[in-house]
């Protein structure tokens, strides 16, 4: 959809995306039947190397995605192999379910806002509604909850919600990439269960070799899980799928960062650990714009700028995170990172102790982060690091 109205040639869209071939189409509804019309074209020279139209019943629509895929697959001889996708539904698929299902998964893509995942949670709602057996429906739902820890819900209860959601869907499809993605997902922030998160990550990315949230979500993992050049390869891989995002461009450069090789990295947290605090300031003034109504990104723009020296500002917010915790969730990690570079070790390791009452997914990262490097020697920070585990690096 990025390039939808753009009014980009071809060529240009070609050179962006660095493919030799580039797919249009549209789709078009009348009555029960829905007519997909594509083309393919050559990037070298812009010709038009083939295009059909395909005409199904709504009901049929899983099966026309397939015949797309697959006449373009040969079209442009890409060999598959023995890669096994997602089997499809053994019963007949509500249109109306899907088409739901379509508007809520676009709606959990980049940018995303506290508004945009409430509408998401109403797509899904609405698609389990139409089909109480749609399996994509829960597995949808379970996502859009667990984007909401540390953002509406308390995590514990987001994750709940999602790992219910994630069990229905394999309740009723067990071989569905998606579920098994957001069940990984809740084991482990959730649960902190490493080796059965891991398992789930790996069954998806069986069941659907190039679905690019497992290669996400797998190389959060991996790095996590101290696995920096495993967790650089899923990055990389990931981003050749959609190298125009900008949230797989940032989750790159934390892989690069985490992997040593810091000239890669470049984007704000990068700078921040580097003391280049004028650069990470300038970053993270950047992502809070994009960010809207949402409190992403201001703890670390709070952070950076008590580091750079410009304390009064980052008190600011700090202190306006602080009254926002009055009407929804603030990520007490967050709040503890700004406390540990203000030299507040007490405060800070009170509030990551809370979070661990909380079973707050966002203390698996505290490894990772500088800003808790101060509290190393701190018996109380190695019960919590003991406390959340962690698979030993191979």
């Amino acid at each position: 959809m990025k390039y939808k109205n753009s009014g980009k040639g071809i060529d240009q869209i070609g050179h962006e995306l660095g493919v030799d071939y580039v797919l249009e189409g549209s789709v078009r509804e009348a009555g029960s039947r829905v007519r997909v019309t594509a083309q393919l074209i050559r990037v070298s020279d812009q010709m038009h190397v083939w295009s059909e139209s395909f005409d199904r019943g709504f009901k049929d629509v899983v099966e026309l995605q397939s015949d797309v895929a697959q006449t373009i697959a040969r079209r442009i001889d890409i060999g598959l192999g023995q890669r096994r996708g997602a089997p499809q539904p053994a019963t007949p698929l509500s249109w109306e379910a899907y088409s739901a299902y379509l508007k809520g998964r676009h709606l959990l893509l980049d940018n995303k806002t506290d508004t945009t995942i409430a509408v998401a949670l109403q797509y899904f709602q609405r698609a389990i509604e139409r089909d109480p057996n749609f399996a994509l429906g829960y597995a949808g739902q379970a996502d859009a909850y667990a984007e909401q820890a540390d953002a509406d819900l308390a995590p514990e209860k987001a994750f709940a919600l999602s790992k219910q959601a994630a069990l229905r869907a394999l309740s009723i499809n067990p071989d569905l990439a998606e579920a098994h993605v957001s069940l990984a997902n809740a084991l482990f922030y959730s649960e902190w269960k490493w080796t059965d998160a891991e398992r789930e990550y790996k069954r998806a990315l069986e069941l659907k070799p190039a679905y690019e949230e497992a290669h996400h979500s797998y190389s959060h993992y991996l790095t996590l899980a101290g696995r920096h050049e495993e967790a650089l390869q899923e990055s990389q891989f990931l981003l050749r799928l959609d190298p125009l995002s900008s949230h797989m461009n940032s989750h790159l450069g934390l892989a690069y960062l985490k992997a040593g090789c810091f000239d890669e990295a470049l984007f704000g947290y990068a700078y921040e650990s580097h003391n280049m605090f004028p650069e990470a300031i300038a970053a993270y003034r950047k992502g809070v714009s994009l960010a809207g109504e949402t409190l992403e990104g201001q703890a670390d723009l709070a952070r950076a700028l008590i580091e750079g020296g410009e304390k009064k500002e980052g008190l600011m917010i700090l202190r306006r995170l602080e009254s926002e915790e009055k009407r929804r969730h603030v990520s007490l990690v967050d709040l503890a990172g700004i406390y540990s570079v203000l030299g507040d070790r007490e405060k800070a390791l009170t509030l990551l102790e809370s979070a661990l009452e909380q079973h707050n997914g966002r203390l698996l990262f505290i490894r990772q982060y500088h800003e808790f490097n101060s509290l190393q020697n701190s018996p109380r920070y190695t019960r919590i690091l003991q406390a959340i585990g962690a698979p030993t690096a191979p």
